[in-house]
């Protein structure tokens, strides 16, 4: 909108001024302190602007993570770029406060059929197939190839194959199918440790 402004701020926030944008919160100084800085509103959505003025949203402020170097990391971004390897159902990008960043993925059946057929693998089940060597190289290969477009912080490091699709009946998703990070990282802890101790094979997705 031309009344509008758009500013991006140093932890790539997005943030707008302008006679449209509401002021205040109704009988609320705490949250319009906290909403406003020298007029302009925090939106709470990360994102960019390019040289041509677009704006594009790249993720929600709350979802950031911040690694062990203080670099500011949007997870969605690299979850978009790992969910289009062919066979990759979900994926959920974990390093907050880590050196580097770790992502749990699951497999789309019908995809990763695909895939088998198209490589001459045979495994004689789908049990097999999760616990195959030639899996895990497969989607680390992927993971590189397509990690290009990103800087070194975003680079997903380590990652493990879990059994069964995130779902809202688990308490993982929204009714929106949005990623419960929080939920989805208690619930696999130990997994996500273990995606750090390089020296050890990751623990059991069901463990």
């Amino acid at each position: 909108m031309p009344s509008v402004k758009v500013k991006i701020a140093e932890d790539g926030e997005i943030l707008l001024q302008g006679p449209t944008i509401f002021d205040s919160y109704y009988k609320d100084e705490k949250a319009t302190s906290a909403a406003f800085t020298d007029g302009w509103f925090h939106t709470g959505d990360i994102g960019t602007v390019d040289d041509e003025g677009f704006l594009t949203i790249t993720d929600r402020k709350k979802d950031l993570i911040v690694n062990a170097s203080g670099k500011n990391i949007a997870p969605q971004r690299i979850e978009s770029i790992l969910k289009t390897i062919p066979g990759i159902s979900q994926a959920v990008v974990f390093g907050d406060k880590r050196k580097h960043l770790v992502a749990l993925v699951t497999v789309d059946h019908q995809g990763i059929n695909e895939v088998i057929h198209g490589k001459g693998w045979h495994f004689k089940n789908f049990d097999e197939l999760m616990d195959s060597p030639k899996l895990r190289q497969y989607i680390k290969e992927e993971i590189n190839s397509r990690s290009k477009q990103l800087a070194d912080y975003e680079y997903v490091r380590n990652f493990a194959i879990l059994p069964d699709d995130l779902s809202v009946e688990s308490g993982e998703l929204t009714a929106t199918l949005k990623v419960k990070r929080n939920i989805v990282a208690k619930k696999f802890t130990k997994l996500i440790d273990s995606l750090y101790r390089e020296e050890e094979s990751p623990v059991k997705a069901n463990a």
